[in-house]
């Protein structure tokens, strides 16, 4: 199923592409910021996750359907990240009474498929964003703050597998968004856009873990008519 939807918005990519008439393309980049749930149902805990930051890069093409109505298929590069505070340990394992807070992020490829269109005519530069959207998740990277293990006074990464911590790779996502277009030229258009992503699948792989995750985005997208 996952790799029948990537392969349907390459295809809807290379199609586009091929053809000119009521087609466009772009490219987008921004920022992100996504909350996790995280917890055990069994030992009622939570681990308390503060939002971490991240980012997300696209390609993308959109077809006019009809005035004021497209479709538009994305490619996309995207991070979730966290942040998670714990008590720091000295060189035997042992607490030492300071607080520390281990950041992590989590890299994905996927793509969304989206509607967009006019909902005020009177606004012809705003626009709504709406649609499915599908991450894989490749692999992560755990960063601890200098002093978080005794003799360790810099800060330092280290790669992880989302098998180990208990994330899903699969993460279908449902996208909701508003942008605002300015037009330069007869053909080009730069937009900034807010997104939001609530996960429909649990970011855990656990099914003793109640998890999900939700997402909100800025970026700034550039696209030609073809």
């Amino acid at each position: 199923m996952t790799h029948r939807f990537l392969i349907a918005v390459a295809f809807f990519l290379s199609f586009t592409t091929a053809t000119k008439a009521q087609f466009s393309v772009g490219v987008s980049a921004g920022g992100n910021l996504t909350c996790w749930k995280w917890f055990y149902n069994e030992l009622n805990l939570d681990l308390g996750y503060d939002p971490g930051p991240g980012f997300r890069a696209a390609i993308f093409t959109e077809y006019q359907l009809s005035p004021g109505l497209a479709i538009r298929a994305e490619l996309a590069n995207q991070v979730f990240g966290n942040r998670l505070k714990v008590e720091a340990t000295d060189s035997n394992g042992g607490p030492t009474g300071e607080v520390s807070t281990l950041r992590a992020s989590y890299n994905s490829v996927g793509g969304s498929l989206l509607l967009t269109f006019l909902p005020l005519k009177k606004l012809p530069n705003l626009y709504v964003l709406a649609g499915p959207a599908f991450a894989y998740v490749t692999h992560g990277w755990l960063r601890f703050p200098a002093g978080y293990f005794e003799g360790r006074d810099k800060p330092w990464r280290e790669r992880i597998s989302p098998d180990d911590t208990l994330v899903r790779r699969d993460q279908w996502l449902a996208e909701l968004g508003l942008g605002y277009a300015h037009a330069f030229g007869a053909k080009n258009r730069v937009a900034v856009e807010f997104r939001y992503q609530h996960g429909l699948t649990g970011i855990a792989s656990s099914t003793v873990i109640d998890s999900g995750i939700q997402t909100v985005l800025l970026s700034v997208a550039f696209q030609r008519n073809l």
